[in-house]
């Protein structure tokens, strides 16, 4: 289970488990993640770990394991969050029909192992069409975080779409609701620099790899820089694209900072709440936990014009970059905009559409319907 919020299939999956907690629409429901098994109505650690790899014949010994425990039955409702874990149950429990499959990834399965840093794998790039053919086919019900999602998978594995089409189309945005009550202290210094910057200040939090693009924006603020007096930009992440930033960042001294480090999530709702614009140039986006985070803390979003982006930025809330990253013309589109206006504009939106309450709601009325 994550130690916290975060992205990702776990991370959507330990939100709904704690707006539940708080909210209580779904009753008898347990929640399985890789290193345990919890009954939220009683808050019961049943079975403790998946097995490593979580390898698909693995998998299924795993879930026969819990159904000693759990003993599932055809009136049961399932949400599944990856792939693999619904087509291991789906083979030990063939007779499993009120099944919502949520797909998370970055584009297919495969393109995502390749933004990753991964080799090509011809054999791997098979089975990871027959798992999401398997998924798509089978589910009861298979959704997505969002329309441009939905776009990604069929842009990066254009085989899927005849299966796609045959599928009702469901969409359930994710949603958050932080809050500032409980940072650590570590990200004081940085808080207190921030203060300090004359200019308007920018913050980034993604894995640096192919699908989010935040190699290329560098460019764009060396572009910006001969614009403005001054500014700041925080960058915090890591992955396959480290080496790109890394060069790129040789000529913003003194107006970059970036952490390739674990920070706790309580610290970075506090630079989110510091900062004036969250800043990502996407190739593919389905619907980044990071930006809607930052939407709620006020950050402005200036996102590429691409998947799940369009989603976010709705009522002029925000700034879509160009194809070529061009910092002229959103400096001009700054110049123009009632900052505070718009920093609490994004509060509002964030809070109305991408709450943690909107989102257990959209899941329990979808389950509804199986």
């Amino acid at each position: 289970m994550p130690k916290g919020p975060c992205g990702g299939s776990g991370g959507v999956s330990y939100r709904l488990m704690k707006a539940n907690e708080k909210y209580h629409l779904f009753d008898d429901t347990v929640f399985i993640f890789t290193d345990n098994c919890i009954s939220s109505s009683e808050g019961e650690v049943i079975v403790e770990a998946m097995p490593k790899g979580q390898q698909l014949i693995e998998l299924e010994k795993y879930f026969t394991q819990l159904d000693t425990k759990l003993h599932f039955c055809e009136n049961d409702r399932f949400v599944f969050h990856d792939l693999e874990s619904f087509c291991a149950m789906k083979e030990s429990f063939p007779w499993m029909s009120r099944t919502l499959v949520m797909y998370h990834q970055q584009g297919s399965i495969y393109s995502e192992s390749l933004f990753m840093g991964n080799k090509p794998d011809e054999v791997y790039e098979q089975f990871c069409f027959d798992l999401t053919k398997t998924a798509v086919e089978e589910s009861g019900l298979f959704g997505f975080p969002s329309h441009g999602a939905k776009q990604a998978l069929i842009a990066t594995l254009p085989e899927i779409r005849p299966y796609l089409e045959k599928k009702r189309e469901i969409v359930l945005y994710n949603g958050c609701s932080p809050d500032l009550s409980n940072g650590t202290g570590a990200m004081e210094p940085l808080l207190e620099m921030l203060e300090q910057v004359k200019g308007n200040t920018f913050i980034t939090v993604a894995t640096l790899n192919e699908a989010k693009g935040v190699e290329r924006l560098p460019a764009f603020f060396r572009e910006y820089g001969k614009y403005v007096d001054d500014y700041f930009w925080i960058v915090i992440g890591n992955g396959a694209k480290a080496g790109e930033l890394s060069q790129g960042l040789e000529d913003l001294e003194g107006h970059a900072l970036w952490l390739n480090v674990s920070i706790d999530n309580s610290d970075i709702m506090q630079l989110y709440d510091k900062a004036d614009f969250y800043i990502l140039s996407h190739r593919y986006s389905i619907f980044d936990y990071a930006t809607i985070e930052a939407m709620h803390m006020g950050c402005i979003p200036v996102l590429t014009h691409v998947g799940g982006n369009l989603e976010m930025i709705t009522e002029d809330n925000g700034y879509f970059l160009d194809d070529n990253l061009t910092a002229k013309s959103f400096v001009k589109w700054e110049k123009e905009q009632d900052m505070a206006q718009l920093k609490e504009l994004n509060r509002r939106l964030a809070g109305e559409k991408f709450s943690e309450y909107s989102m257990l709601e959209a899941y329990f009325e979808c389950m509804r319907t199986l």
